[in-house]
């Protein structure tokens, strides 16, 4: 074989080693693209780096149905048992508009499914969102809530009622002596039970907003899971029973530090760390999250270090260092403390795997064409959720209560 030829294959088998390397490096720059996409996507997530595939969840029978209860990191839609046996090509918000709009979607293949499923906005009754999407909506609306990136607990309930089992008082252990008794420091467990409550929104567009509007549906969704979410977290936070759900406010068990006033240092915050170690919570977990308002949220951002004309922050004590204020305006700002009459605020901190919310799978959202439309073609859009909330540690919450700012 001549030395040409030989040439001419090194420079093929060169040429193909490039190729290949260069091929790699844009595969690994597309599935870089792909994981940051999925890391901003609107959807319950672990921790950075935390894997999908490491979260478990944990599945109880009652009554012949299976309930589940999910770490704040898992999907519902993720969970076969929970999911369609197929996914829909069409996501979510493309299948809300084109039931919105109905024919004169320009969506051929959101229109199609629609037309599939027989929900079309032809007719003056309402439609429900299909079956293949009721864990979509749940993991949406879990998306947007505070309680959720804290670590709630969801239990997904087949039936109206779930009953759970919280500790309300730790066991304690002893030495024991050689045929000596045996003194018994029993746990205490009490039930709890989740009983849905149904939290909802009715709100109204026309139909010729919805129409020319090709992202209508996507900003559909987001308003109704938005909305949905935020009463969520409020009650799950300030709620006080009847008609809507306990929260951890004001329940019984949980540790709470009266008439908080303005905070000048974040000796309130490291003194509720004490009380959480004290009933038997670690530094790294009691340490990781505070709820709070933005305007308490303001106050400590504002702190100094309080010499005499020096405007140099307050340093967070090496405990705090890793503490995330979550903000939300759904913590109330208009507590009232019995020893001022200026209304106060709360801070909640604690293990928040102890708070579980139970969810029906029945979480919808319907399109109605009521007498508005008849009249002025005016839509409405119910969205509901069935909800309740169950602490399963009380002790695992402390409370700063009466927070000024």
């Amino acid at each position: 074989m001549s030395n040409q030829v030989l040439d001419k294959i090194t420079e093929f088998g060169d040429a193909v080693i490039a190729l290949r390397k260069s091929n790699d490096a844009r595969f690994d720059a597309l599935q870089s693209r792909v994981e940051l996409a999925e890391s901003l996507q609107d959807r319950p997530r672990g921790a950075p780096g935390e894997s999908r595939k490491d979260a478990h969840y944990k599945t109880f029978h009652v009554n012949g149905e299976k309930h589940f209860m999910l770490p704040h990191s898992v999907k519902a839609s993720d969970i076969p048992d929970l999911a369609p046996a197929q996914r829909p090509e069409i996501a979510l918000h493309r299948w809300l508009h084109a039931a919105v709009v109905g024919e004169g979607c320009k969506d051929l293949e959101a229109l199609e499914f629609a037309r599939e499923k027989k929900a079309l906005t032809t007719g003056t009754s309402g439609i429900l969102i299909p079956t293949e999407y009721q864990s979509e909506w749940i993991d949406a609306i879990r998306a947007k809530m505070v309680l959720n990136r804290a670590g709630m607990s969801t239990v997904i309930m087949r039936e109206k009622s779930y009953t759970a089992s919280a500790v309300t008082a730790d066991p304690s252990a002893s030495w024991h002596a050689e045929a000596g008794a045996i003194t018994a420091s029993n746990a205490t467990f009490a039930a709890r039970t989740l009983t849905a409550k149904t939290v909802v929104i009715r709100s109204q567009a026309s139909m010729e907003l919805a129409a020319d509007s090709p992202d209508f549906g996507m900003q559909l969704q987001k308003v109704l899971t938005g909305a949905i979410a935020a009463e969520i977290d409020r009650v799950g936070l300030h709620g006080a029973g009847g008609n809507a759900p306990q929260g951890i406010y004001g329940a019984s068990g949980i540790s709470t530090t009266a008439s908080v006033g303005i905070p000048t240092n974040y000796s309130h915050l490291t003194s509720a760390l004490k009380t959480l170690m004290q009933s038997g919570l670690s530094l790294e977990t009691a340490a990781k999250f505070a709820i709070m308002s933005p305007r308490t949220w303001l106050t400590y951002e504002g702190l100094v270090t309080g010499i005499t004309n020096d405007k140099t922050p307050l340093q967070r004590p090496p405990s705090l260092q890793n503490m995330q204020f979550l903000i939300t305006s759904n913590v109330s700002n208009t507590l009232v403390d019995g020893s001022s009459p200026q209304a106060g605020s709360a801070i909640f901190l604690g293990d928040f795997r102890d708070l579980a919310m139970g969810i029906r799978q029945q979480a919808s959202v319907e399109i109605v064409k009521s007498d508005a439309y008849s009249g002025n073609l005016v839509l409405d859009f119910i969205a509901y959720a069935r909800v309740d909330f169950a602490l399963l540690r009380p002790a695992s919450f402390v409370v700063l209560d009466a927070v000024r700012a």
